[in-house]
């Protein structure tokens, strides 16, 4: 199986078919060489950042934060192939027990989701095996993957050019670079699907203001 590149990994030393040819104590040499490599290339970039930012550390500190950041993305990788992992296994579940088995399982309590998740994770299954999103530009969080996959294809582009679409976008972020001044218009005529995500927002923004206004003691002008 191949093994998975994390956002910081420097280029491979040699192809996977050709370290799948390796013996295996040459093929652990070459991991470990390749591990080794990818630290220093997080060491620097880690090191670089946190200059910038005129924070010191010694080398002792360094090394946990190298390894803290390398266990957080590795982390953050199985989360999203589990994400993707489960929403086939519910597509199958679906398909080989059919509509009403489905529902069956899920009454017997034998489907520890909620439909409201189980469905977000079918949707963002589909988008990957429909190739509408490649698996390691999906947001870690499940909500932020199901807005970005329920998006009409120019906006989910426009995401995927511009770079806000990753593992650690979330829902506003997105919300934000699709409605910030300056960015590409929409179409005149909103889809339905926009516009009801749109009326959502605004009920949502809606609901936090006549919070703040309670809190604040503001009344609302009629």
């Amino acid at each position: 199986m191949a093994t998975r590149r994390l956002p910081f990994a420097i280029a491979a030393v040699s192809s996977e078919t050709a370290l799948s040819r390796e013996k295996p104590d040459d093929r652990r040499a070459t991991l470990m060489l390749r591990q080794e490599e990818e630290d220093e290339t997080l060491a620097r970039r880690t090191r670089a950042a946190l200059n910038e930012a005129g924070t010191a550390l010694d080398q002792a500190s360094l090394d946990r934060v190298v390894s803290d950041l390398r266990s957080i993305h590795t982390g953050a990788e199985a989360v999203k192939s589990r994400m993707v992992e489960i929403g086939r296994r519910l597509l199958r579940l679906t398909e080989v027990a059919g509509p009403g088995g489905y529902r069956a399982l899920c009454r017997a309590g034998l489907v520890p989701l909620s439909e409201a998740v189980a469905s977000k994770l079918r949707n963002v299954a589909l988008a990957v095996e429909a190739g509408r999103i490649p698996e390691d530009r999906l947001p870690v969080a499940v909500r932020a993957a199901y807005f970005a996959v329920s998006l009409p294809d120019d906006q989910l582009t426009r995401l995927l050019a511009s770079g806000v679409l990753r593992s650690d976008a979330t829902q506003k972020m997105l919300e934000q670079y699709l409605d910030r001044p300056g960015s590409p218009t929409e179409e005149v005529s909103l889809s339905p699907k926009r516009r009801q995500q749109l009326l959502r927002r605004l009920k949502r923004l809606e609901g936090e203001v006549g919070i703040l206004r309670h809190r604040l003691g503001i009344q609302i002008d009629r």
